[in-house]
């Protein structure tokens, strides 16, 4: 299991879309900091921490391109075979490029909210004190929303590429799975975002375990 782990994480380090993502994310942040500059507005660190965080649908967005990506791209050339090979078990391939991935991730979905947050306290300050445990567990809980949401995401996507075996496909319904799944979480209630995840996930392993799809 540690040499698939490091396999995967070889891969992702050499992956593509991930730098030109991060990269998209520093950018997002950055110009979004300096709004308080430009216009003369004060917006406190928390301030910027929330606003930040109501971009969860474009980050969203952002994870099912790296997801069908990285992980159609096993998919089309046919690497996972060498795995096979190597006597390695359908689940904990699927395990380590789960987690691969999920790695992948937070530094897409938490540059542009690091950077953006650490311009606002630069100039206005926090705004909350932090010794404050209701504050605390408010900030916990919106991130915690967040990262469900594109966490829900990626797991859209890696359930949807063995069903449609396709770049656009798996993407395309990535991306309606997560519309429907946040509005119904959104209307319902929250916790089905966070179960959600382990739902998609354990679905599309089980898929992964019992369908021939080199």
């Amino acid at each position: 299991m540690k040499r698939l782990l490091k396999a995967e994480f070889f891969k992702l380090s050499k992956e593509w879309s991930l730098w030109p993502l991060m990269l998209f994310s520093m950018v997002d942040g950055y110009l979004d900091g300096a709004v308080p500059v430009r216009y003369d507005v004060m917006i406190t660190g928390y301030e910027m921490y929330v606003m930040r965080l109501l971009a969860g649908l474009r980050y969203e967005v952002l994870v099912c391109v790296f997801a069908a990506a990285f992980v159609y791209s096993d998919y089309k050339n046919h690497t996972l075979i060498h795995s096979f090979s190597g006597g390695f078990q359908r689940s904990q391939i699927f395990l380590a490029k789960a987690t691969a991935f999920f790695s992948g991730i937070l530094p897409i979905v938490l540059l542009h909210i690091c950077v953006a947050t650490a311009m606002a306290v630069s100039q206005n300050g926090w705004g909350i004190p932090l010794n404050d445990t209701d504050f605390l567990m408010d900030m916990s809980l919106r991130m915690l929303w967040y990262l469900a949401g594109c966490f829900c995401a990626g797991s859209c996507v890696l359930l949807a590429i063995p069903l449609t075996k396709n770049y656009f496909g798996a993407f395309g319904l990535g991306i309606c799975m997560t519309y429907v799944i946040q509005m119904l979480g959104e209307s319902v209630q929250e916790v089905l975002l966070y179960s959600s995840n382990v739902l998609l996930l354990a679905a599309a392993g089980r898929l992964f375990e019992k369908y021939d799809l080199i």
